[in-house]
């Protein structure tokens, strides 16, 4: 099993990779003692996480002040963790401690309470000097995705949410009338990726899950991509035979994780290739859905002397603003947490997105080197889904 573990990874590490700072993945399997009332007494799982040696049970990377940020995955009806190691060599080369569940194969309730109580039991972890987690996960930066059935446990994991800040669904079942029933209950942000080649579990279900979840925080997307998205590509169950299979992992796995780069990283530049000009770049899209609840606001590339930048905010349709000052805030509003001076507040974009929920614009920076070290915030304010005017999180920047 373990020539079979390594041989996996090196699969992973030699494919096409589109993020330039990639990190040393390994992995160990896991049982974890579960102290929990829900769920089984013992959890098994296969951990992959950044590493000093692409080795088994190599030690773990040195993760940042405070732990990094993890994601628990919930595996398909019959599988395991075990067939989802290239999503997490993926996940882990990007600075992520994937949690990739064994239990309940065939029992989706087994999977969901072991899924909810997985939060508890890695923040505890997490906090033991005797753990090898010690240190290295945040229990406040925890995630939680899957595929098919697990991605349909996703939500109902979600609707008891012990603390998973969003959640990701690959292929996302229907489930027993759980998208009305469950869906509802969600309240975090959703990326839901599905294929119109799946014809395993059709990709409507997805739509009925982005449409049945009227609760969500932050932002939520439905990205369908076209018939060459199958049921098992998309998540790489198999080894990619075509360079078109590839293409596929590469782009869903890539609009995930610069997902949860938002969410757990709080690097909103990855909005852009999920909500921003990605979507409107990408050959494989077929559908495209976006809800906002609060507006986001995002920066494609830093700012740097000499270069254009384009600014991003998203928001429902409607008058909506992007503004700068070079003194920074905290008033609280009625609409939320001003976080620029608005006394020297300058306003950047004034207008209104359509319906793909974007209003952006390029800003020229001189290239002028004493410019550098320069200061400045960013904050937008639009429309949310409930009709109301919101603030953006604020960006605190620094010209290079």
């Amino acid at each position: 099993m373990r020539g079979l573990t390594v041989l996996v990874f090196l699969i992973g590490a030699i494919a096409p990779a589109l993020d330039a700072q990639l990190v040393i993945a390994a992995n160990r399997d896991v049982v974890f003692a579960n102290p929990t009332p829900i769920g089984n007494a013992f959890v098994s799982c296969r951990l992959w996480y950044p590493a000093t040696a692409p080795v088994v049970a190599a030690p773990v990377a040195t993760p940042p002040a405070g732990g990094g940020p993890a994601v628990v995955f919930l595996h398909g009806y019959a599988l395991n963790g075990l067939a989802y190691d290239r999503i997490g060599i993926w996940l882990a080369q990007r600075g992520y401690v994937a949690v990739m569940m064994n239990t309940g194969v065939f029992n989706w309730n087994e999977q969901r309470d072991d899924g909810i109580a997985l939060h508890a039991v890695l923040a505890a972890e997490a906090q033991s000097a005797s753990s090898w987690l010690f240190g290295n996960v945040d229990p406040s930066r925890m995630a939680v995705a899957g595929h098919s059935m697990g991605g349909a446990n996703t939500f109902r994991v979600l609707a008891q949410n012990p603390g998973y800040v969003t959640g990701v669904g690959f292929a996302t079942w229907d489930g027993l009338g759980w998208q009305t029933t469950t869906g509802p209950q969600v309240q975090t942000p959703l990326l839901l990726l599905h294929g119109r080649g799946d014809t395993v579990v059709m990709w409507p279900s997805s739509s009925a899950w982005f449409a049945n979840t009227p609760a969500f925080t932050g932002v939520k997307t439905l990205y369908v991509l076209d018939t060459n998205c199958r049921h098992d590509n998309i998540a790489n169950l198999l080894p990619a035979f075509t360079p078109t299979d590839l293409q596929v992992f590469e782009r869903c796995a890539t609009v995930a994780t610069r997902w949860l780069d938002r969410w757990l990283k709080n690097d909103a530049s990855g909005l852009d290739e999920v909500v921003g000009a990605g979507p409107g770049s990408d050959p494989q899209l077929d559908t495209h859905d976006v809800r906002v609840a609060d507006p986001e606001l995002w920066t494609d590339v830093p700012l740097t002397v000499g270069a254009t930048v384009t600014l991003n905010t998203l928001a429902e349709p409607g008058p909506s603003a992007i503004w700068a000052a070079a003194t920074p805030a905290s008033v609280p509003t009625p609409y939320g947490l001003l976080e620029l001076e608005l006394s020297v507040a300058v306003p950047l974009l004034v207008g209104a997105p359509g319906t793909d929920r974007r209003l952006f614009t390029a800003i020229p920076i001189p290239n002028d080197p004493n410019l550098v070290g320069v200061p400045i915030s960013l904050q937008s304010i639009g429309l949310g889904v409930d009709a109301a005017f919101h603030l953006s999180p604020a960006l605190h920047l620094t010209i290079n």
